[in-house]
């Protein structure tokens, strides 16, 4: 279950979204692994990554819309349980991780694949959306590797920052701090790339 929540008034926003499917085993997938939020058309969006014990390193990728609940559209299944969502040329776009560290950048609204990204990382753990000088980015980053900044318009990389120890998680605020979770302790990074925060609307209830 998705539950949604009024963040100022501590609230719960309608009821629960049930994000819940069946593989081809018909058993239920119900453990979600990562949520992002967009908005789709106007109207607030969650992308829901899911799995269980029998899809092992695939997970599904569900949109859905927050207002009624409904399921909008299935991605590609993702091989991490990594996304983000930002705006690309005005359009809501999902980011998730294909195999061999592909990074798939989808038209939310479109349900199209404008850009596919190789970066030749293994196993990429994370990701975070920003936007550096006017332009679209993503950070992206595996345990063992450095963060990475890409061009979400040409698909090239653009800085590296090499960490001393395993990265267990990356979140970017709206005014360009870059916090890093490294092994057992946290670093906090000025940058000059702006995290994004989705334009959801005013909130109502279903």
């Amino acid at each position: 279950m998705l539950r949604l929540y009024d963040l100022a008034r501590g609230e719960l926003l309608g009821p629960p979204v049930d994000v819940s499917v069946e593989d081809e085993r018909r058993e239920p997938v119900d453990r979600p692994a990562a949520v992002s939020l967009l908005a789709v058309n106007g109207r607030p969006a969650a992308v829901v990554l899911t799995g269980h014990q029998y899809t092992g390193e695939r997970f599904l990728v569900g949109l859905w819309d927050l207002t009624d609940g409904s399921h909008l559209a299935w991605l590609e299944p993702a091989a991490s349980p990594a996304v983000a969502t930002t705006i690309v040329a005005g359009r809501p776009v999902v980011i998730t991780v294909g195999t061999g560290g592909t990074l798939r950048v989808w038209d939310a609204a479109g349900r199209q694949t404008p850009r596919t990204i190789p970066t030749g990382a293994d196993r990429i753990r994370f990701l975070a959306a920003g936007v550096l000088h006017g332009r679209p980015v993503v950070l992206a980053a595996s345990h063992d590797g450095p963060v990475t900044t890409w061009d979400l318009t040409t698909g090239t990389a653009l800085d590296q920052i090499r960490l001393p120890d395993t990265c267990r998680g990356i979140a970017l605020g709206e005014r360009g701090v870059l916090v890093v979770a490294i092994q057992n302790d946290i670093a906090v990074i000025e940058t000059e790339i702006q995290g994004v925060v989705p334009d959801l609307g005013t909130p109502s209830e279903p």
